[in-house]
């Protein structure tokens, strides 16, 4: 009787751990390999019926790639014949993981390569759908977005991203078929943490990235617009070329989006003073590998300046045919050359560069004969334009407020202190004024001494304080009406 009891509880005792996962099975492995190496099998047969679905949602496919879903795994092209042929041996490794889930680890020796394929069951899955497995998950308009931590964004997000998807295709001049049907699918937007969040779901460690195979956003910016405009430019053209020139692939991105938490107005105003102090020339952007052999610090905001520039004077469908005929294929892509011509006349470009200095410049250059009489930080309406008179900074509260959400923007530039809801956060020193949006991360404003013309310094009046003149466009609310604190 003791034999059966003690039996009984082993039994039950093994049924009551949590089981791994049932791994992918050795000749479901092979079979599978034989489809990413050997092209052999459909893509039906293997990827999850979902996530392939999600990966064909919006239309979008790219030449020389048969499997939009593989585009990430593609081995590089040295390799794959050789495994082919035999030539080059391969190996692979099943590592089961929780809740049915496996990992397969294609190992290339010879090449020191190794890739890892995700599956749920017996079908791939990618990592953003392993790593993502919990998230919090929640709609607006135009978005799905996954959200690892909860309280580093807010609903301010979803709204300032739906409105730019709507000021994006106007200038896209999408249809009311392709706005329908951007709603209908909606943009996935997985918000991580920090990079190493990035880097299990992409395979990249960055702050930010277009996924190509699903179109997924994948990133830690509340508003990550510039990986958006990659998405939304690829959704317009619907075959796209696989390889694009960076000048104006990323220069559109910047132009209209921003890079790095900074919106594009702040971009216009360094690429304006990066070409024209000719930290670069035009000539080393013309080819992909003369573009991406500089610092980005200097290629992007330029190629933004000059994107701009392109559009707002020669019109959106001029800057769309030469976005396509600059792209290729993998071949060509590093052959291709952007001729002079097709981007500007020297003399237009400079009077168009020109006026943006003298906006810019208007943020310092003023006379009010009220600016004397302000004796603490303060706000001053006028026109269109707010004064803001900053001792060191000054912090704006609305109405809206999000109890729980933390803004990591706050975090970085206050250590010491605690985030207490602030929606605009204006800084000031000698050198420079800088005014974020802390409900969305983003620099909507600076004005930097260094990137002016002629070096115009930030006006102080008799009481210490800064004086700095800003557009009022840049605030998505009367800032009048906000509670100031310093």
């Amino acid at each position: 009787m003791k034999i059966i009891l003690s039996f009984f509880i082993l039994i039950y005792l093994l049924s009551s751990e949590q089981s791994p996962a049932q791994a992918i099975s050795k000749e479901r492995a092979d079979k599978f390999l034989e489809f990413s190496l050997f092209d052999k099998h459909s893509e039906e047969d293997f990827i999850d019926g979902e996530e392939l679905r999600k990966s064909r949602r919006l239309g979008i496919t790219y030449d020389e790639t048969k499997i939009k879903y593989l585009i990430a795994y593609n081995i590089p092209d040295e390799i794959k014949p050789k495994v082919k042929s035999g030539e080059v041996k391969y190996k692979y490794n099943i590592l089961p993981l929780e809740n049915n889930f496996s990992k397969l680890e294609l190992i290339i020796p010879d090449y020191d390569y190794k890739v890892d394929f995700y599956f749920s069951g017996d079908y791939l899955v990618s990592p953003s759908f392993y790593y993502s497995q919990g998230w919090k998950t929640t709609e607006s308009r135009f978005f799905k977005f996954y959200i690892s931590t909860p309280e580093l964004i807010n609903a301010y997000t979803a709204e300032r991203l739906d409105n730019f998807v709507l000021k994006m295709s106007s200038v896209l001049e999408y249809s009311k078929d392709d706005l329908a049907l951007l709603e209908k699918e909606k943009i996935f937007y997985y918000f991580c943490k920090d990079d190493f969040e990035i880097e299990k779901l992409s395979g990249f460690k960055t702050l930010g990235i277009y996924n190509l195979a699903s179109d997924l956003i994948i990133t830690t910016y509340n508003c990550h617009y510039h990986e958006i405009c990659h998405l939304l430019m690829n959704y317009k053209i619907k075959n796209v070329p696989l390889f694009k020139h960076p000048l104006l692939q990323g220069g559109f991105a910047v132009a209209y989006g921003g890079r790095g938490g900074r919106e594009p107005e702040i971009m216009h105003n360094v690429g304006n003073f990066i070409i024209n102090s000719e930290f670069i020339k035009i000539q080393d952007l013309l080819t992909k590998d003369d573009f991406l052999s500089e610092d980005a610090s200097i290629t992007y905001p330029a190629a933004g300046i000059i994107s701009k520039y392109l559009v707002d004077n020669k019109g959106f469908d001029n800057y769309l045919n030469l976005y396509k005929k600059y792209s290729s294929g993998r071949e060509n892509i590093n052959k291709i050359r952007i001729d002079e011509k097709d981007l500007f006349q020297q003399e237009d470009f400079k009077n168009y560069s020109n006026l943006l200095f003298s906006d810019y410049s208007k943020s310092v250059n003023f006379q009010y004969d009220i600016i004397d009489e302000i004796t603490k930080p303060s706000i001053i309406s006028s026109e269109g334009s707010y004064l803001f008179f900053v001792k060191d900074h000054i912090k704006l509260f609305s109405n809206d407020i999000f109890p729980d959400y933390i803004s990591k923007k706050y975090d970085e530039l206050f250590k010491d202190k605690k985030y207490e809801g602030e929606k605009y956060l204006a800084v000031a020193n000698e050198n420079e004024i800088s005014i974020y949006n802390l409900f969305s991360n983003n620099l909507i404003f600076n004005y930097a001494v260094s990137f002016s013309n002629n070096g115009a310094p930030i006006q102080k009046n008799k009481h210490g304080l800064f004086v700095v003149k800003v557009n009022k466009n840049i605030f998505d609310e009367d800032i009048n009406n906000l509670f100031l604190k310093y």
